[in-house]
């Protein structure tokens, strides 16, 4: 069944697949298996090991913020009015199933999600004991979050699907 942000979208032509190119709000977009994320990831720990957690991050980081500004030009939607956009796009990506995002004091977020890339590492290779690995989400999310509160802002996982929890936990706080 089809989502209705992804109807929404192919009604306004804002969705786009032609031969070679798939386009959503005139930006180019890829169509892989979650598997060739969980490939890309192994790669790079085994070539980087921890390092590869930053280039991750800092390439979701720098994704979110591109977007940000491209949408924040072409929609006039800016801040908190995003949300709903933001949330719709992590969606539709397959990145993850948004759970719940809540603000608190003092610019501090949680996100709660079901991420696919949690989901399928944990069929790939078990529970493990205390793990995090959405490293680009967790990017793309302060990336997001720094665009909406125009201040830095970082972002960890707390919890995750691969380490038993129940769904993928990211805490965004502004950068001290």
């Amino acid at each position: 069944m089809l989502s209705g942000f992804f109807k929404r979208l192919l009604m306004s032509r804002q969705l786009n697949f032609t031969e070679g190119d798939v386009t959503i709000f005139d930006m180019a977009y890829t169509m892989h298996p979650i598997n060739y994320h969980i490939h890309l990831q192994q790669a790079l720990e085994e070539k980087f090991g921890e390092k590869s957690h930053e280039i991750l991050y800092t390439t979701g980081k720098r994704t979110a913020e591109e977007v940000a500004a491209q949408f924040a030009d072409k929609f006039k939607v800016t801040g908190f009015d995003s949300i709903n956009l933001w949330q719709n796009i992590i969606e539709l990506s397959g990145t993850a199933k948004i759970m719940s995002i809540s603000p608190r004091e003092g610019g501090n977020v949680t996100v709660q999600a079901q991420s696919t890339i949690a989901k399928n590492m944990l069929k790939l290779k078990g529970k493990q004991s205390s793990a995090t690995t959405d490293y680009y989400l967790q990017g793309f999310l302060a990336g997001v979050f720094s665009k909406i509160y125009s201040k830095e802002i970082t972002c960890t996982e707390t919890k995750c699907i691969l380490a038993g929890d129940p769904y993928c936990e990211f805490n965004l706080s502004p950068k001290k």
